[in-house]
């Protein structure tokens, strides 16, 4: 037999709707369009030998948006995505690891992502086992994220939960780590435009396939976690006699979650920024039912 995908045990798809309803000054609404697949299997290495159980999540065709901008002028950008953080996991079942997750890490400049896979040779999937040359669990679909870069972590999480980071790295042809990085410092300064990703759609497209060989039974809580962080940036041109006794002023990468006005050197003088992050979070829950192969959304107080 070729190989081909595992058949499921069970399978549910869901839309994901936000639990908040956040609206930033000026009336600016980000919002998250999720959409997750749950996927489950069961696996036999031998025909004796113990149920082994995974558990495929699949965000693919989620995305995440600022709204619509409320400033989109050279003195000032923002409310933009700068990074959205994902994270998968099973609240309350430790032998739940994660066997494979996707998109890799990716580097600076733009990305491209592959679909996830996982082979099996060998072995027998379902509740009636039938012998099987080679079948596979696939998810995910193949995308550029162009200005973005992924950072995957697994181990940072000691193997128990997908966590994906999709953060805005370059700016107008400028690299960016910190919001100072959307100042540009020629002239009396300005703000980069930002990216259309930035401004618009993200599109989102973890995977996570976990696995566990124990004897797992009854209802076990998986999460999915979404963190929206925004920035606004804004900057205000001072003369070199009125800045220069706030040379100082710096930013300060420990508070970036806090506001900030640090003051930088521009070529005609100096510039106050004004830096405004906000943090926008998500959170689903399901219920799966290792013991009749199944998946809810879970109903919470």
């Amino acid at each position: 037999m070729d190989d081909s995908q595992a058949p499921t045990w069970f399978t549910r798809t869901f839309d994901l709707t936000p639990q908040n309803n956040v609206v930033l000054v000026g009336g600016q609404k980000p919002t998250v369009v999720g959409h997750a697949l749950v996927n489950g299997y069961q696996y036999r290495r031998k025909v004796d030998a113990p149920v082994e159980k995974f558990v495929l999540v699949d965000l693919s065709e989620t995305t995440v948006s600022p709204g619509r901008m409320r400033y989109d002028k050279e003195d000032i950008r923002g409310a933009f995505t700068e990074r959205v953080d994902v994270r998968i996991s099973f609240d309350d079942e430790p032998s739940m690891s994660v066997r494979k997750a996707g998109p890799e890490s990716t580097s600076e400049g733009g990305s491209s992502s592959s679909s996830m896979s996982y082979s099996l040779s060998g072995g027998f999937f379902g509740e009636t086992p039938t012998a099987n040359a080679g079948l596979s669990i696939t998810s995910g679909v193949s995308l550029q994220l162009p200005d973005f870069e992924i950072q995957k972590d697994v181990g940072a999480a000691d193997g128990k939960a997908l966590e994906h980071r999709y953060r805005l790295k370059m700016i107008e042809g400028a690299v960016y780590n910190r919001p100072l990085d959307a100042v540009n410092t020629g002239g009396s300064g300005s703000i980069r435009r930002v990216p259309p990703k930035a401004a618009h759609d993200l599109d989102i497209f973890s995977s996570v396939l976990f696995h566990t060989d124990q004897p797992v039974n009854g209802k076990r809580r998986l999460r999915v976690h979404i963190d929206h962080r925004l920035m606004t940036v804004e900057k205000t041109y001072m003369l070199p006699t009125l800045g220069a006794g706030s040379s100082a002023r710096k930013y300060d990468a420990s508070r970036e979650d806090q506001y900030q006005q640090p003051i930088i050197g521009c070529s005609l003088g100096w510039l106050k920024v004004d830096i405004t992050p906000t943090t926008v979070s998500y959170d689903w829950l399901f219920d799966v039912d290792f013991t009749k192969g199944d998946v809810d959304a879970a109903v919470t107080n």
